[in-house]
This record gives C-alpha cells, structure tokens and sequence, in this order.
C-alpha cells in the first residue's frame, strides 16, 4: 500500500511533464496511463513479496515448534534427564535461579542454579571449565 502511495504521488509530476513538452492530450493520457499500469503492477509485486514472506516466517516457526515436541516426546520417554552447570549464557533450558523466568534466562556460562536436557547418564561425564555436569544445583563462581 505505501508503494502504491509513493508511487502515486508521483504522476502529476509525469503528466506535467508529458504537457511541458508540447505533446498533444492524448499523449499525456497514454503516458497516465502506463504510469497508473505500473504503478499497479509495482504494488502487486510487493504484496506478492509480503505473502510469500510470511509464508515463509509461518513454514518456519511450524519446523520450529515440530523440533520442540519432538524433544518433549524425548524427555517424557526418559531419554533425557536436568544437567546442571553446563549451560553456557542464555542458552540453558530452565532453572536459573530466583527472578528469572527459566528457558534462556542464566547470565553466565555454566551458572551452576541453571540446568540444560542431556541424553540421560551423561551429565555428569560433561566436563566445563569448573567441574562435570551435575544432576543437583552446584556452587559456581
């Protein structure tokens, strides 16, 4: 819509220039005219654009949300078990603490109140920079 406004701003100054150089009436028609064609054709092609972009976000965000139950069917299988201290910032799955409001929220790498799934027996084989996983809160700087 805001091209076909933009677009439409612009043909009195085509007429006015059509007139100023001396053609006859009809010729300031014809050239309207193929303006208004574009300018028509120029929106269509921008709506087109938009949809096809927001089929694409909604393609996207389906795939999205397709990957989160199928890691929630793993978890509630028992594949996957709470691996705390591993975590790095912003990337931890849940539990970080009082304020917080879980996925996403631990504010440094391996935040020790911050728990991320893992295949189940290995959390605490995960070695950091401050000691292996473990499957309670841990201490860490």
């Amino acid at each position: 819509m805001r091209t076909r406004l933009m677009l439409t701003a612009a043909l009195p100054a085509l007429a006015l220039m059509a007139c100023s150089s001396g053609e006859d009436a009809n010729t300031d028609e014809t050239v309207v005219d193929e303006a208004e064609t574009s300018i028509d054709s120029a929106a269509d092609a921008a709506g087109d654009a938009v949809e096809a972009a927001a089929d694409n976000a909604g393609d996207a965000a389906g795939d999205m949300a397709a990957a989160v139950e199928a890691a929630t069917d793993d978890m509630m299988d028992g594949a996957m078990e709470q691996c705390y201290g591993i975590a790095l910032a912003g990337e931890n799955d849940c539990a970080a603490g009082p304020g917080t409001s879980c996925e996403g929220t631990s504010t440094i790498d391996f935040q020790g109140n911050a728990w991320s799934y893992v295949p189940e027996g290995t959390c605490e084989s995960i070695e950091t920079p401050f000691g292996n996983g473990s499957l309670t809160p841990v201490e860490r700087p």
